[in-house]
């Protein structure tokens, strides 16, 4: 048996050279073992895996790793899917394969994985048309590669997909053969080189077939022992199967061949959905899991016959275990369709005498009272000499209809018993409601119906209790759909079973269409990985609140509380969770535009003051010296609001806040740091860039103010000043402040002196 221990014998990192390996199978039991053990092997000496994918799907080895302790990585292992893909055309080339086993082997290099493992299936063979010599080339370049980078790779061919002749030259560069799980070593593969030394004569394939026909011989003893094994298991009546992990049958008896109308052969490798009807497939999937957690467990399924006729099978499920792992489950089943339906049969009867306490009328074929029970009068009031002679229409109510009761004689009629409700009428007129079931018997073996066999219970209390219970189950209905939350069921994997109309609003979709749907559709990767976690604590039986969006099927996105509580049921497995969800989107963007606007000014978009004096703070801690300031104040909004009102001034200021934006970098904060008073604070400018910066801001005055109307001018004082070295920064704001000033002084005088001459 090959196992772990037999691969770290090829995967010594104090032998510094590479191997190839080759591994033959037939059953999907020894490729799943040695697959295994080969990954358990990559776990033990932390080497990372590449598996090229041929002949199984990548979760095939998905399902593989769950048996590896401990679990690897999820870098660790990588899978290619070579179905669809071969490198080039003709001739055949491999070089992109090696290309990604080189590239694979750099990149686990950089995340600490300094061994590297190769598993190739070879069963893209079949289309790649490759001569025997090629083959050999392949094989030679993988060898060469795998020395080079201390690898181990193990090609993987299924035997009864296997051209023999093709691959007999490519043996002797093998250092081992797998032949289903027994290992073949070849000793003539040298250690340590990238080639093995050619062999002598035939001397390695005759070491090979000595090998192979030593493990044919035992293969041929234990098929003789399993042949009295099989005809001994062929022999009992009982049905037995032994099933893998992914429901497929490794064997089965002739019993359980019989039972299905199929042949042993046709069952073996298939899945076990072929004999079991699909809707029990996910029963099955969870009593097979919980046999291959150790448990020994039972169940009564159904299985009808080709005519679609019911047959029950009572089935056991045992775990199976090899080399101390359970890799299968042995099911037993027992056909009890007769046991069952005796036992109904047997429980009709047991009901019969049980109802001696309920009411008991046998009439004759018409209908007329032969026999009641005393509490059949009890519940009508009538005596036991009023009833007998009497036709049963004595308590009928006229409260059913004549299709009633024309519906309950053509089935008691028809030899079938009749069960129902209906409200019937006692002496005193009053009206109770009565659980009627109706018995055709039939008489001295002849098969005819004589007589019918009635047990009347008065379920009056019971109904009112029902119709009590359907009332307040309906105002739960109504407020549980009526109410402004979000209400919501879903089961073990998030799928939805129940939404109100508050739900199907914040997700944006009918119950028909979340049926189809789980919560997993609503998020993307951060969001399932959030929602799993929140799945393992209410596994847990933990309740708890967080928030989260979801994308709706619209492409609109909401903010949601979601409130979720655990359910489980009677026998405490989890079945999936109630939730509650509230709608928070609005105070989320109430809350953003809060946040916006707390270092905005609501006019201009522009800084606000307390932004302004927060980053001066920040600048002066920073290494962003020098840092430059520009403080300017509109001359003209004074004028400009009293002449053309205040909307013509806030469109000014809006106008002055787009020209700086235009002029200045997009990391110098602009800020609107009083009613008419901007600021700038430039980092890393010195002097000579601020004065460049002050005279591209005039041009861009200039401009603005030429494409103008007269109320659209704008008139600025301008003053700015550098801090070349770490300093306080309200130092050079008070310099460009008192700069602006003395360039709004110079202004006025200007303006003066123009018009005194013009005065004159």
């Amino acid at each position: 048996m090959l196992n772990s221990s037999n691969f770290l014998a090829y995967t010594n990192p104090l032998r510094r050279e590479g191997m190839l390996l080759s591994h033959y199978y037939q059953a999907e039991a020894e490729h799943q073992m040695v697959t295994t053990d080969l990954l358990q092997t990559a776990a033990r000496i932390k080497a990372r895996v590449l598996i090229f994918c041929a002949d199984h799907a990548p979760s095939t080895f998905e399902q593989y790793l769950v048996d590896v302790v401990p679990a690897p990585q999820p870098q660790q292992v990588s899978t290619i899917t070579l179905k669809d893909w071969l490198p080039g055309l003709e001739p055949f080339s491999a070089a992109s394969w090696l290309e990604i086993i080189e590239k694979e082997h750099a990149a686990g290099l950089e995340i600490g994985y300094h061994s590297l493992i190769v598993l190739f299936e070879m069963g893209w063979l079949e289309r790649a048309s490759l001569s025997a010599l090629e083959l050999l080339a392949f094989q030679n370049d993988l060898t060469r590669l795998s020395a080079r980078l201390q690898a181990l790779t193990v090609l993987q061919y299924r035997r009864d997909r296997v051209d023999h002749l093709l691959l007999m030259p490519a043996l002797f560069n093998q250092s081992a053969y797998i032949l289903g799980t027994r290992t073949i070593r070849n000793p003539y593969a040298l250690q340590g080189v990238s080639q093995p030394r050619p062999p002598k004569k035939n001397e390695v394939l005759e070491s090979i077939l000595l090998q192979f026909d030593a493990i044919y011989k035992d293969q041929y003893r234990l098929a003789k022992t399993f042949e009295n094994y099989q005809v001994l298991v062929d022999s009992i009546p009982i049905l037995l199967a032994n099933i893998d992990r992914h429901l497929h049958h490794i064997f089965v008896n002739q019993a359980y061949a019989d039972f299905f109308h199929m042949n042993q052969e046709d069952l073996i490798g298939q899945p076990i959905s072929l004999v079991f009807q699909h809707s029990i497939m996910d029963r099955l999937q969870g009593l097979v899991e919980r046999a291959l957690a150790g448990e020994t467990v039972e169940a009564e399924v159904e299985a009808p016959d080709l005519k679609g006729r019911r047959r029950i099978l009572k089935v056991h499920f045992m775990p199976q275990q090899e080399n101390e792992k359970t890799r299968s489950v042995i099911a037993i089943c027992e056909n009890i369709t007769d046991l069952k339906e005796s036992e109904s049969r047997i429980q009709l009867l047991s009901s019969g005498l049980e109802a001696l306490t309920s009411g008991i009328v046998i009439t004759d074929r018409k209908g007329t009272i032969q026999w009641v029970n005393n509490a059949v009068c009890q519940m009508t009031h009538y005596t036991l000499g009023e009833l007998i002679g009497k036709s049963t229409r004595v308590f009928k109510s006229g409260k059913q209809t004549s299709e009633f009761y024309e519906n309950m004689w053509g089935t008691i009629l028809s030899g079938n018993t009749w069960q129902g409700v209906l409200i019937n009428r006692r002496k005193d007129n009053s009206l109770y409601y009565e659980e009627l079931t109706i018995t055709p018997v039939r008489a001295n073996g002849t098969g005819e119906i004589t007589h019918f066999f009635a047990i009347k219970q008065d379920v009056t209390d019971r109904k009112r209790i029902e119709e009590s219970l359907q009332r307040s189950e309906e105002r739960y209905r109504l407020l549980v759909e009526n109410q402004g939350e979000g209400s919501v069921i879903v089961d073990e994997k998030l799928r939805f079973e129940y939404v109100n109309m508050a739900a199907e609003t914040i997700l944006g979709a009918s119950m028909k269409t979340l049926s189809q749907m789980s919560f997993y559709e609503f998020t993307d990767e951060s969001g399932k990985k959030m929602l799993q976690r929140q799945v393992r604590e209410r596994k847990k039986g933990r309740s708890s609140s967080y928030e989260m969006t979801i994308d709706r099927p619209d492409g609109e996105s909401r903010h949601v509380i979601i409130t979720t509580t655990p359910r489980f049921d009677s026998q405490g497995m989890f079945m999936g969770s109630f939730a509650v969800l509230r709608d928070i989107t609005e105070r989320k963007e109430m809350e953003e535009e809060l946040r916006y606007f707390s270092a905005h000014d609501r006019l201009t978009d522009l800084y606000n003051r307390f932004f302004f004096e927060e980053e001066l703070k920040r600048l002066e801690r920073g290494r962003d010296f020098p840092v430059s300031i520009l403080v300017m104040d509109m001359d003209n909004l004074k004028v400009t609001n009293d002449t053309y009102g205040h909307l013509s001034g806030d469109a000014l200021l809006k106008r002055l806040a787009k020209v700086l934006q235009d002029s200045f970098r997009g990391d110098d904060v602009i800020s609107r740091i009083g009613g008419d008073e901007f600021a700038v604070i430039l980092p890393r400018t010195r002097a000579e860039d601020l004065e460049r910066s002050m005279q591209r801001l005039r041009e861009k005055i200039e401009d603005a103010n030429a494409k103008g109307d007269e109320e659209e001018q704008i008139h600025l004082s301008i003053g700015g000043a550098t801090a070349e070295v770490k300093m306080p920064l309200v130092h050079a704001l008070e310099q460009a402040d008192l700069l602006m000033y003395e360039e709004k002084r110079r202004k006025k005088r200007d303006a003066r002196a123009a018009a005194e001459p013009a005065a004159e």
